[in-house]
């Protein structure tokens, strides 16, 4: 049994023949049909199993109705890893969609074959059980239901450890202020700051492990991203798709090489590069890059294989040949029969919020910038201040019982006040959406538009870009994450997307955008240049059928191939005038002869000895 197949999974990579084999010996083939679960969730002894044809979708059940999809994996995914090394019962389902061939292990097998492995391969199997947990649990929202997660990280704990010190550094300080107030300045202000000391270091401290835990790497079959949130301020998210990644490469310090952290860097065409900072496992995660980017140019280069040879057969008059994949049985997803993870009623009202006032809108292929929300704010805040303070002067005059003003004219001014703040604020609301920036595959638009008023709309094609940057203008631009776009156009004025909330992410959806772009532009080349070889080809077969059998004229019969009667000596060489004819056996009709022009009348023993006809 050849284990080769096992080398392309990240799991797998650097161990010798031996161990692969050892693995394979220990495991169990099996072929599951579509609607088959491989796995059950909460049975007892979960195996590990390695999908090695098909696909499978795997979801946790949530009740007898509901079910959460955690993704589809197929040909080289693994699931059950995590529970196979905990040793505890299995959190998901994983049902066959199509005929699956895998292989499952026990955990005594598992084990009992990592030991015999090296420590840094079995380092690599806990941490992915460990980002698969994680993943599981944690489940970004913006993930796709079939995108199976293979890892979820956050940083190295090393970075949760040094946020932690603004707590001991309050300590130190709150020490401090005891010496100095207990020695040389007994004052009650000195007194106050021990607390306040103590106070400031564990809010630093605290807010530091929240915006720890909330930074987070994900790596799934389709991307690459990075999630950066300021509690309680923003957050931003940067992803590249496996398809634009040219090469990934581990960063790493002393300090990191002994602890097993490091910078994950996912390089592209376009510019900055994604950076996983302080990633732990740098070098497990880069392998599972690594193994995806292989994956993508296998299956890159068989469909390009089989599109060319449908094309070519179908230039030749060829049947073409059915994808038996295409053809074969599958089953239904099971989340597209039940209801998935419900919703309450409060998240769909803030569903519509976020829906009609996020800044940052991706529809389809498009994506929409606004400019960032602070600024709704700001042109609101000239109707909602005078409207807080004729409400705060409301309850005021119900707790004092103030006489003036009446309170018909009190309630009639708080009518009037909140109506034309709330007409000033939908104004305003709806003038902050109309000022748009979109995204397109070919184009970028800037779409100013007043309410009732005109509207001003440029268009620049992707290709004529030839630089993008970004600035943040102040400190509160810096805290709110919002800046200014510059897109330079090649010796044409540059569009500014102003103000735009997370503007590194806006350039990093530019530059993403403009490598899709430039890979489209490649492939539509290659496409001419396949269909310009094909036409080549169809060409020199027909010539090559035309040299085969030479055209002849219509009505006329077949050119005679010469046969030499039976008995009949050899002809001579410079002798070249010999006619052609048929003979009258009907069983030689389909044969010719070779015989000269009608003799005259025999000379002497010199006759040629041909019969006549």
């Amino acid at each position: 049994m050849s284990a080769d197949w096992l080398r392309r999974i990240h799991l797998f990579q650097g161990l010798p023949p031996a161990l692969l084999e050892d693995f394979l010996a220990r495991a169990e083939e099996r072929t599951a049909e579509p609607g088959e679960e491989i796995i059950v969730q909460a049975d007892p002894g979960s195996p590990f199993v390695i999908l090695r044809q098909g696909r499978a979708e795997v979801y946790t059940r949530l009740s007898e109705t509901q079910v959460l999809p955690l993704g589809i994996v197929q040909s080289q995914d693994h699931v059950g890893l995590e529970a196979a090394l905990k040793g505890y019962r299995s959190p998901f389902t994983v049902r066959a969609l199509r005929r699956v061939t895998y292989y499952r292990i026990q955990r005594a097998d598992l084990v009992a074959w990592l030991a015999k492995t090296p420590e840094e391969v079995q380092k690599r199997f806990a941490f992915i059980a460990d980002a698969q947990r994680m993943a599981r649990l944690r489940r970004p929202d913006w993930l796709q239901p079939t995108e199976w997660a293979i890892v979820y990280a956050r940083r190295h704990w090393i970075i949760a450890a040094h946020r932690s010190g603004w707590f001991l550094a309050g300590v130190a300080l709150s020490l401090v202020w005891w010496l100095v107030h207990t020695f040389y300045w007994p004052s009650r202000l000195v007194y106050a700051l021990i607390p306040l000391t103590l106070l400031a270091g564990l809010v630093f401290t605290i807010w530091g492990i929240i915006e720890w835990l909330n930074d987070y790497y994900v790596v799934t079959p389709l991307r690459v991203a990075r999630v950066d949130r300021i509690f309680p301020i923003h957050d931003s998210r940067f992803e590249v798709p496996v398809t634009m990644i040219n090469a990934v490469r581990v960063e790493t310090e002393f300090l990191g090489r002994l602890l097993g952290y490091g910078d994950v860097v996912v390089q592209t065409w376009a510019e900055p590069a994604l950076r996983l900072t302080q990633a732990p496992a740098p070098h497990a995660i880069s392998g599972v890059i690594e193994e995806l980017m292989a994956r993508e140019r296998e299956t890159w280069s068989k469909a390009e294989q089989r599109a060319m040879q449908e094309h070519l057969r179908e230039a030749l008059g060829l049947p073409v040949n059915e994808d038996e994949d295409e053809l074969a049985p599958e089953a239904r997803p099971i989340s597209d029969v039940q209801a998935v993870r419900p919703v309450s009623w409060w998240g769909y009202v803030w569903a519509f919020i976020r829906s009609y006032l996020q800044p940052r809108i991706v529809t389809g292929s498009t994506i929409t910038y606004r400019k960032h929300p602070i600024f709704l704010l700001r042109r609101a805040a000239p109707a909602l201040i005078p409207l807080f303070i004729a409400w705060f002067y409301a309850l005021l005059w119900l707790q004092y019982g103030w006489t003036w003003p009446t309170k018909g004219f009190l309630v009639s001014f708080l009518v009037l006040i909140t109506l034309f703040s709330l007409a000033y604020t939908m104004y305003q609301v709806w003038d902050w959406a109309n000022d748009l920036y979109q995204l397109t595959p070919r184009q970028i638009i800037d779409l100013k538009q007043v309410p009732f008023g005109e509207a001003e709309r440029k268009v620049a094609p992707l290709e004529k870009v030839v630089g993008v940057d970004f600035e943040r203008p102040s400190f509160w631009a810096r805290v709110f994450n919002y800046g200014d776009v510059r897109i330079q156009m090649g010796g044409e004025e540059p569009l500014v997307f102003e103000r735009v909330w997370q503007p590194d992410q806006v350039q990093q959806d530019l530059f993403t955008r403009m490598e899709e772009r430039r890979r489209a532009e490649e492939e539509e080349r290659w496409l001419q240049d396949r269909e310009r070889f094909v036409e080549w080809l169809a060409a020199y077969h027909q010539l090559q059928q035309e040299i085969t059998t030479p055209p002849r004229e219509a009505g006329t019969q077949p050119r005679p191939r010469p046969r030499r009667i039976e008995g009949a000596p050899a002809p001579m060489e410079a002798q070249d005038d010999w006619t052609f004819g048929y003979p009258d056996d009907e069983d030689a009709a389909d044969e010719d002869l070779w015989q000269p022009p009608a003799p005259s009348p025999p000379q002497d023993e010199d006759d040629m000895g041909f019969a006549e006809i």
